[in-house]
Order: C-alpha cells, then structure tokens, then sequence
C-alpha cells in the first residue's frame, strides 16, 4: 500500500509540474528559462538579475531606452505584446502633422533637435 501511495505521489507530482511549466504566465511565445530574470530565491526582477538580452527581439534596447524599467513599455506579462513604434509610449506633439517615422528628426538619446532640415 506504502509502496502504491509514493508511485501515485510521485505521478501527481511531475503532472502538477508538468501543468505549471505550460501555464507561463508570459504567454507560449517566451522560450527563455526562468532564471533569465528570476532568482531561485524570489519571483521578483531587478535589472541586476536580469540576463536577457533584448538585442534577440524585434526591439533592441538603444540610449534611453537602455536605462527605463522594462516595465515602462512591457505593461503585461506577455512581453511579446510590447508595441514597438514611438507613439505607443510617446506623446505625439506634432499630432501626425509630419508623419510617423520620427528617427527623420529624433533620436533614442534624445527628443531635442539639433538641426532641423
């Protein structure tokens, strides 16, 4: 009977981490492992425990955009919903008066113009 308790335990154990291990809470697009940003002492991130690197996205991270918390522009857990045009976290002043490629005038470091063409 010992002997049938510990197999039933030991099934129910790799199916609940089985289960867990589907049920990211980042989406199914995420194939990083965990330890990327989590400790195995805390859930929680801080940009020292983070060894991601954006640079294999869509997006990498250049000037300012290097130095804001990553939850600026990932507001949800699935981080493949991160828009990545300007006017998804920038207030467009000019009102698409002048377009929407705004690298023509500004730059990742800075939204002041030097010289304006």
């Amino acid at each position: 009977m010992e002997l049938l308790r510990r197999i039933l335990c030991g099934v129910l154990l790799v199916f609940v981490i089985g289960e867990a291990n589907t049920q990211s809470p980042h989406g199914k697009e995420l194939k990083i492992s965990c330890d990327a940003c989590h400790t195995a002492d805390s859930w929680t991130i801080s940009k020292d425990t983070v060894s991601f690197q954006h640079n294999t996205t869509r997006f990498e991270l250049e000037g300012q955009h290097e130095v804001i918390d990553c939850r600026q522009c990932h507001t949800t857990l699935e981080f493949n919903q991160a828009e990545t045009n300007c006017t998804s976290c920038h207030l467009d002043v000019h009102q698409q008066s002048v377009g929407d490629q705004c690298s023509r005038c500004h730059d990742s470091n800075s939204w002041l113009i030097n010289n304006i063409t």
